[in-house]
């Protein structure tokens, strides 16, 4: 009631606070470019998709369709 979605925050709080900290990666594999310089990350165009592929990361944010849809469309090809 009175948390910022406790629900998001409840079981990586009880993990690292187990016998099993030892055993947790610190990665949430997500891809986020903050060099915008603003308050939310870069939106990923195809200009990024040579970062993309290097990270080594599953995941990525942000994408906008509206401004780049091809971005999508190469990454859903070098993913299968």
């Amino acid at each position: 009631k009175y948390s910022w979605a406790p629900d998001e925050f409840f079981f990586q709080t009880m993990l690292y606070n187990s016998p099993y900290r030892e055993n947790i990666i610190n990665d949430n594999l997500r891809y986020i470019n903050w060099n915008g310089g603003k308050s939310s990350p870069k939106i990923l165009t195809t200009e990024d998709l040579t970062v993309l592929k290097a990270s080594r990361k599953f995941f990525a944010r942000k994408f906008n369709a509206d401004i780049d849809y091809a971005v999508l469309d190469h990454l859903d090809e070098w993913n299968l």
